[in-house]
């Protein structure tokens, strides 16, 4: 499981971090460069900001952004935020998009949404979705399309 970086390749599994290699056959990377020593203050603040005295969803989140970058599907999860505006929503999945570089995409929360006058075949707006994709502001009283959200 690897992760390219601005600066290299990090094997997720034994936290080995090296020179991509043409054999890794990467064709995404991360916008931020792999610093082992690095912190993030900024956005552990950020986290603590929006969810005040919730260590159990700091940690969960955490994990969730941690799991996104895998790639791995195999735990079947789909992860929704709801809330007010000015909630951090925004900043938080900019944040995301940025950091993600081009294993991220944002996509109209339409694309989603159940529509019966929309053809059943192949869609290709679908099909060139990949890696962690942002959908924003669904509009009230609209529906998911369970059939496009494989779990």
């Amino acid at each position: 499981m690897l992760l390219a970086c601005g600066n290299g390749v990090n094997d997720l599994r034994t936290q080995e971090f090296r020179a991509g290699r043409r054999e890794d056959m990467l064709t995404q990377r991360t916008s931020v460069c792999w610093v082992p020593e690095a912190r993030c203050p900024r956005w552990l603040g950020f986290l603590a900001d929006v969810f005040p005295g919730r260590r159990e969803m700091l940690t969960f989140i955490q994990r969730a952004v941690g799991y996104s970058l895998t790639g791995l599907t195999r735990e079947e999860v789909f992860f929704i935020l709801h809330g007010r505006g000015r909630n951090g929503n925004g900043t938080f999945l900019g944040t995301l998009l940025a950091v993600h570089g081009n294993y991220a995409c944002n996509i109209e929360f339409s694309t989603l949404i159940a529509d019966r006058d929309r053809g059943k075949g192949p869609r290709n707006d679908i099909a060139a979705l990949s890696g962690f994709v942002v959908a924003q502001e669904s509009r009230e009283g609209a529906y998911l399309d369970e059939s496009l959200i494989k779990l």
